[in-house]
């Protein structure tokens, strides 16, 4: 496997680690079933992520790996800053409301998908490049789920559930 191609799933293992730990936590500290459902879900995402990532460096499996994705383009690179430095906090806010807990994780998916997009732009492999981007456009999709829930929250007062059961 390509070096560069393996520090980017190094780097994401890292990451996925981090979200996985934080979402579990604020299962926990989230008093309505429906917010748990949602962090249960994300952790779940998270975890499945993990795990395939960590099998594939494994198996170094790097020119099977991701062949269909599209490759990362370099044209969001023009107007990036540097990384952040710490993707997820040390601890989920003690005292979080709800809400709290919902924009503290959309924070987090946006330093993740900026750590992926610098590791990105900063990668010479078209092979770590496709890594990337996988990673970017999952958590493009965890941050609408969160976009989704907050909106909901703030404006109705409870959790979006399928049952749209107020709580």
């Amino acid at each position: 496997m390509d070096s560069e191609v393996v520090k980017a799933i190094k780097l994401a293992v890292r990451t996925k680690k981090q979200e996985l730990e934080y979402y579990r936590k604020a299962v926990g500290k989230t008093k309505n079933l429906s917010g748990r459902k949602v962090f249960s879900y994300l952790a779940e995402e998270e975890e499945g992520q993990l795990n395939a990532l960590k099998e594939h460096l494994a198996k170094a499996a790097g020119e099977s790996w991701l062949p269909d994705e599209k490759s990362f383009s370099k044209s969001a690179c023009r107007l990036r800053r540097s990384r952040p430095k710490s993707v997820v906090p040390k601890e989920v806010l003690p005292d979080a409301s709800d809400l709290d807990a919902l924009r503290q994780a959309m924070e987090i998916e946006k330093k993740t998908i900026d750590t992926y997009t610098d590791a990105a732009c900063a990668a010479g492999d078209k092979k770590a490049m496709k890594v990337f981007n996988y990673l970017i456009e999952s958590e493009k999709e965890h941050m609408k789920e969160l976009e989704i829930q907050y909106a909901f929250l703030k404006s109705e007062g409870f959790w979006y559930d399928n049952e749209l059961t107020p709580s």
